[in-house]
């Protein structure tokens, strides 16, 4: 029983919070005045980093003494406005304090490291997400449509008849190139278009075909190699495998940590007549 307990996603959760309330209390003793602002060594510390990181050098004594009076004063102003109330009601507030709460939660959870065999379980079961998109490699001739309809339909005819024939069809000048080699499919669709690249996918190898739309016009279309999307070596996707399955098991343990809370409330609704609302 107790071993089935210590399994529990949530028990971790709680007894790792537990200690992390434990520690900030040792670090952050409760000071009776209410008006003494302790700068601790680690927030410091903490602030020269952050500086570092966006200057890319230290800072100054003078911008080092801003920045921990900039803190300081942020805290006093943090106090005077919870003294005042001005928190209560405030939805940004909330919502800031809402997200606090699952960064934590977040964090806590990235402690958890996956059993042995299990991110190859998870690969297993989603394979789509690893996989090496199909690449296309393919002839074209582009056919203008900014010209006259009856040069255009007369243009068509002629490059049916030339294809009907086995033969490369005759097209109109363009920026874009004749061949395209190993071309991945989302690439395909973001030059030519979803619509192109739908019916490039149906087209036979080694022969022309068309005409087909893209967002330039008409295309015929030789198809020369296509290769297959295939599932990636677990390998070569070990790293994403393992920040998907952490991006999962946070989406079930902060599910499951909101209905543990949602079971230890009341709610009560005082739903309106909506009918009178307008």
């Amino acid at each position: 029983m107790i071993k089935k307990l210590l399994a529990e996603p949530l028990v971790h959760f709680l007894l790792i919070s537990a200690l992390f309330f434990v520690v900030y209390e040792q670090l952050n003793p409760p000071v009776a005045e209410q008006n003494i602002v302790e700068v601790s060594e680690g927030r410091i510390i903490k602030l020269h980093k952050k500086f570092k990181k966006v200057w890319r050098r230290d800072p100054t004594q003078q911008e080092f003494d801003a920045i921990i009076k900039n803190y300081v004063l942020e805290e006093i102003y943090n106090r005077q406005a919870m003294a005042l109330g001005l928190h209560q009601g405030d939805s940004l507030i909330r919502r800031r304090l809402h997200q606090k709460m699952e960064f934590m939660l977040e964090d806590m959870t990235a402690l958890v490291t996956p059993k042995a065999g299990e991110l190859e379980a998870f690969y297993q079961d989603h394979q789509d997400n690893y996989l090496d998109e199909a690449s296309y490699s393919f002839n074209q001739i582009y056919i203008d449509t900014n010209t006259q309809k009856v040069d255009l339909k007369s243009k068509i005819a002629q490059a049916n008849e030339q294809v009907a024939l086995g033969k490369k069809p005759h097209g109109d000048n363009s920026l874009l190139p004749y061949s395209l080699t190993n071309v991945k499919s989302s690439d395909v669709k973001r030059q030519f278009g979803d619509k192109f690249y739908q019916q490039l996918s149906q087209i036979k190898d080694n022969q022309w075909a068309g005409p087909i739309e893209s967002g330039f016009g008409l295309h015929y279309i030789e198809l020369t190699e296509h290769i297959p999307a295939q599932t990636k070596a677990y390998d070569l996707v070990q790293k994403k495998v393992l920040s998907d399955w952490q991006d999962a098991r946070n989406k079930r343990m902060k599910e499951k940590y909101q209905n543990e809370l949602l079971e230890q409330y009341q709610i009560k609704l005082n739903m309106p007549n909506m009918a009178t609302q307008g």
